[in-house]
């Protein structure tokens, strides 16, 4: 696929557009967040050879806690950011579709049965998918 498609077909797409840039910041910190969960792993075995104090390995492990369940929350917020701007852009690509289907001449829609007809657009919508 060309640049120059790619560039057409997201300008097709005006709400994939404007999510861009929030996807890009979740994906940094579910990356940066990710990363940082073996440091608490070394630090926990430390705190056990080392004999560190009950509340340094508590505190360790609460931050390792809560780290993690941002990870968790910052993955489903990508989801589910990804997912609604998909839904946005699939119905106007349906109803776009609809329209130009309707507008096509009388002779196809004679001419063409009805099963092939819902296969054309159950494969237009399978490929924004």
């Amino acid at each position: 696929m060309q640049l120059s498609t790619l560039r057409a077909l997201l300008g097709e797409y005006p709400n994939t557009k404007k999510v861009w840039k929030k996807l890009t910041v979740l994906l940094i910190i579910f990356v940066l967040l990710l990363s940082s969960e073996p440091f608490f792993y070394k630090y926990i075995i430390q705190a056990f050879q080392d004999s560190w104090s009950i509340w340094i390995l508590s505190g360790i492990i609460i931050l390792w806690i809560v780290t993690s369940i941002a990870t968790i929350g910052i993955r489903y917020l990508y989801g589910i950011t990804l997912l609604d701007a998909a839904n946005y852009d699939s119905v106007g690509f349906c109803l776009r579709g609809m329209k130009q289907y309707r507008s096509l001449p009388i002779e196809y829609h004679r001419n063409v049965q009805n099963g092939e007809k819902q296969n054309a657009l159950n494969r237009a919508d399978e490929f924004v998918w």
